[in-house]
């Protein structure tokens, strides 16, 4: 018993183990989407950016460059659709040591970005589609 917990630890830990670590002179910024979907940071102030789950800032005004890919209903038993969404997203207040969160998702009128501070209120909203 003591070995399969030991086991479970190390395989939780690991997953943890390719995050740098947070440079409290930078902010932090994590991606998430839903199920199936993507969403990938591709520019930060109007330079291209690597693609990741999360990376660090400088505080201050940042313009971020999202895509966002997910899968909508189709309806009558039909195959799922593939949509894509680029966002733009624009924020003066992004502060050193805060972690943030950029969340993206859709409905039946478009897709959704938020962003999000470390208690999980709204900083910034952007919409794609026919909002």
């Amino acid at each position: 018993m003591a070995r399969c917990l030991a086991l479970t630890v190390v395989a939780l830990l690991s997953g943890c183990a390719h995050l740098p670590a947070h440079d409290p002179a930078q902010a932090w910024i994590n991606i998430y989407s839903f199920a199936d979907n993507q969403l990938q940071a591709q520019q930060v102030d109007g330079q291209p950016w690597a693609a990741s789950e999360y990376f660090q800032l400088t505080p201050g005004s940042h313009s971020l460059g999202l895509n966002f890919q997910y899968w909508t209903d189709a309806g009558y038993g039909r195959e799922p659709l593939a949509q894509s969404c680029d966002f733009s997203l624009a924020y003066e207040g992004f502060r050193a040591g805060k972690e943030y969160q950029l969340a993206a998702g859709w409905n039946p009128e478009g897709a959704w970005l938020r962003l999000l501070d470390e208690r999980g209120e709204q900083l910034a909203y952007e919409t794609c589609g026919s909002f």
